[in-house]
């Protein structure tokens, strides 16, 4: 899922539209909660929410390219990427010897200015801020459930 957001914009009727092919092509307009949709979009990929942003879903990369929002320009890139599929249970972590791979797609928008929150930090600081300390928490929390094993395993057999 992509949200490409109005600048600074979040209230208000805007109209969301897309070059394809050398032209714009209205997308969707979005005024007080209600949405009209200009083109055909039978998957229902393309809304908005209340804060008038363009929620894309099931993004590909055919959907990157320049957007617009009542004229101002976002650019959507995306990037497709291989990344390490995640383990199912702890013992796959502790027993895997092969690493399966999967498909990730990863998002970026640009606008005419970078926005960032209260604290000075982008939402790309943020997110990567966190998903540090998630990582981390995991890293420590296998690290926990792995010597937690090891001392239940001595106990046992030394009783």
């Amino acid at each position: 899922m992509a949200t490409l957001r109005c600048g600074k914009l979040s209230t208000g009727k805007v109209t969301w539209s897309r070059d394809i092919d050398g032209k714009n092509e209205s997308i969707l307009t979005t005024h007080n909660g209600h949405i009209t949709r200009h083109m055909s979009d039978r998957d229902r990929r393309y809304g908005s929410g209340a804060d008038i942003v363009l929620i894309i879903l099931r993004v590909s990369q055919s959907d990157a390219g320049r957007y617009y929002c009542n004229g101002a320009t976002v650019e959507l890139t995306v990037l497709t990427t291989n990344c390490p599929k995640p383990p199912n249970s702890i013992n796959a972590v502790a027993d895997s010897q092969i690493i399966s791979t999967q498909s990730s797609s990863i998002l970026t928008t640009t606008e005419g200015s970078t926005s960032k929150d209260k604290d000075g930090e982008t939402g790309v600081e943020t997110g990567l801020m966190f998903g540090g300390v998630g990582l981390a928490a995991l890293v420590f929390l296998l690290a926990t459930v792995a010597a937690g094993s090891v001392v239940l395993l001595r106990v046992w057999q030394a009783g």
